[in-house]
């Protein structure tokens, strides 16, 4: 697949609506860019989800402790081409919200 400045447009755009509705607590339009056949690997030993239902029932869980509470700074965004696909990498500062305002937290990557 050939990675045009069009194609590369689309894509981040896809991927900041993506994570703008995670980050805003927006499930409903979050959840519509997952596949029914979903699997995900996440950082720590819990997060392993095998289906759309299963990150979802997962997402709601956390969301009350995240939504408003963090987010993503600096956001520089690397498109990856493997043909047929494309792997998306985003690098930035994960900001948390705290008594005393915003505050970094850590670098971050997603992939």
């Amino acid at each position: 697949m050939k990675l045009t400045k069009k194609l590369e447009a689309e894509i981040k755009k896809v991927m900041n609506a993506y994570w703008d509705s995670y980050l805003q607590g927006d499930l409903e339009k979050w959840a519509s860019f997952l596949p029914d056949h979903y699997h995900n690997i996440g950082t720590n030993h819990e997060e392993e989800w095998n289906s759309k239902k299963e990150i979802l029932d997962y997402t709601k869980e956390v969301f009350s402790k995240a939504v408003g509470l963090a987010e993503l700074r600096n956001k520089k965004t690397h498109l990856i081409p493997y043909d047929p696909y494309i792997m998306v990498q985003e690098m930035g500062d994960l900001f948390i919200k705290a008594a005393e305002g915003w505050i970094f937290y850590a670098p971050l990557r997603l992939s």
